[in-house]
C-alpha cells in the first residue's frame, strides 16, 4: 500500500474533520516533518539533479527547513555540497554541475532561517576550509568535455539579481584573483565589468594591487589575464604596471625577480601584442599629462624595452612629449 498517497488524500479533506481530529493530524504531521529532516537534508546533499525543478525544492524545504542546516560529509552545508564537489572532482562531476542551479533557490530560503549564522546569507558566506560558496563558484574548473564557467556564473547572476551576492564581494573575498585562472573567464570579465575599479583597490598591508599579487605568481597565465584587463581599462596608465606599492615596488619589477627579465617582458610584450595592440598609445593622461610610454620611462632604472617598444609603435608621440623639466616632477 502506498502510504504516501492515503496522507495526501487524507490531507486533502482535512478541513471537513472534527477539530479533535486535525489536532490530532497535525500532531502527527510534525513529527513526520521533524523525523524526515535528515533524510531530506541528504537528498538535498547528493541527490539534486536537473531531473528537479526550484519550485519543487522550494515547497520541499519550506515544508522541512531544518533541512537546509542538516550536515553532510566534511560538515558542509546543503548549499554548499555541490559546488564543492565540483571543485574538489568527488563524485560524479556532472550530477554535481546538475545541482549547482540549485544554490540560489537554497540561499533565498536559508536566509529566512539565518542558515549558516546570522548574516552569511542563507549559507553563502558560511566558510568550508577557509572558502565559501561565493569563493568556490567563481573559482570552479572546467572538467572533461564540460565548460563550467557559463553554469557557475549564471548562478552568479541569478544571486546578484536577488541581492545575495554584492558588489563589495568581489574584493572582499578575492574573487578577481579566484577567477583569474584558467577557465573562469566569462566569470572574470563579469566581475571586472561589474566593479573595475577593483583592480585598482589595495589589496595587503603593503598598498600593492591585484597585479601585484600577479606579478608575484609562477604561472604567468594569471598575470596575462589580469593585465590584458588593467590595459583594457586603465590604458593610459598603461595598465597600472607600473604603480607602486608601500614599498616602492612596481608588479611588473615583481614578475621580474619572481621570473627573470628576459621572460618577464616576454609576458608582457605578449600582452602588448595581443588585443591591447588596439588601444590608441599616443593619448594623454589628462590628469598627469603623461604619454603611457612616460610611465616605463620614468620608473626607477627606466624600462628601455617597454619605452623603445610603445615608441617604434607611435614615433609621432616623441614629439608631444612633456618637456624635460616636467618629466623631472613624474612619480
Amino acid at each position: 500500500m502506498d502510504h504516501s498517497k492515503n496522507l495526501i488524500r487524507l490531507l486533502l479533506i482535512e478541513e471537513t474533520l472534527s477539530p479533535a481530529l486535525r489536532l490530532k493530524i497535525n500532531e502527527k504531521a510534525e513529527i513526520l516533518l521533524r523525523d524526515l529532516t535528515p533524510f531530506v537534508g541528504k537528498f538535498l546533499h547528493s541527490d539534486l539533479n536537473e531531473k528537479h525543478n526550484e519550485d519543487d525544492i522550494r515547497t520541499l524545504v519550506q515544508c522541512v527547513p531544518g533541512s537546509l542546516s542538516v550536515e553532510g560529509e566534511d560538515y558542509r552545508l546543503p548549499l554548499e555540497s555541490s559546488q564543492w564537489k565540483v571543485n574538489m572532482h568527488h563524485g560524479d562531476k556532472k550530477n554535481c554541475m546538475e545541482s549547482l542551479p540549485f544554490i540560489p533557490v537554497l540561499a533565498e530560503e536559508g536566509v529566512k532561517h539565518e542558515v549558516g549564522g546570522r548574516g552569511m546569507r542563507g549559507g553563502l558566506l558560511h566558510k568550508t576550509y577557509g572558502y565559501n560558496t561565493l569563493s568556490y563558484l567563481t573559482s570552479a574548473v572546467n572538467s572533461d568535455k564540460v565548460d563550467i564557467d557559463p553554469i557557475c556564473l549564471e548562478v552568479m547572476k541569478r544571486l546578484r539579481k536577488k541581492k545575495l551576492f554584492k558588489k563589495d564581494d568581489i574584493h572582499e573575498h578575492d574573487l578577481l584573483l579566484l577567477s583569474s585562472k584558467a577557465g573562469c573567464q566569462k566569470r572574470f570579465e563579469y566581475l571586472t565589468n561589474w566593479y573595475p575599479d577593483a583592480l585598482k583597490k589595495p589589496r595587503d598591508h603593503e598598498g600593492g594591487i591585484l597585479l601585484h599579487l600577479c606579478g608575484k605568481c609562477v604561472n604567468p597565465r594569471t598575470f596575462q589575464t589580469v593585465f590584458k584587463s588593467t590595459l583594457k581599462r586603465y590604458p593610459r596608465e598603461l595598465g597600472l604596471l607600473f604603480i607602486k606599492n608601500n614599498k616602492g615596488e612596481t608588479p611588473y619589477q615583481l614578475m621580474k625577480k619572481k621570473r627573470g627579465k628576459a621572460r618577464a617582458w616576454k609576458t608582457v610584450k605578449s600582452c602588448l601584442s595581443g588585443p591591447a595592440s588596439k588601444i590608441n598609445m599616443h593619448e594623454m593622461n589628462p590628469k598627469t599629462n603623461l604619454y603611457p610610454f612616460l610611465f616605463a620611462a620614468a620608473v626607477d632604472n627606466s624600462e628601455l624595452d617597454m619605452v623603445y617598444y610603445l615608441l617604434r609603435r607611435n614615433p609621432i608621440i616623441v614629439e608631444r612629449c612633456p618637456a624635460k623639466e616636467e618629466m623631472a616632477s613624474i612619480v
